[in-house]
């Protein structure tokens, strides 16, 4: 995994839009309190493609 951004629980809620087009581009946002993670913010998987179910 690449190094992910990371911000702190006041910088996630007053910055959100912002996090949200990050990770729209592919990078992951780790959310942290007190120094310590507590969320990750991370685009959707991708879906498998070339195959039939």
């Amino acid at each position: 995994m690449a190094r992910a951004t990371r911000v702190t629980t006041y910088e996630a809620e007053t910055r959100l839009a912002l996090l949200l087009d990050l990770v729209a581009q592919g990078e992951t946002v780790v959310i942290t309190r007190r120094g310590e993670a507590v969320a990750l913010l991370a685009p959707p998987p991708r879906p498998e493609t070339g195959r039939e179910g």
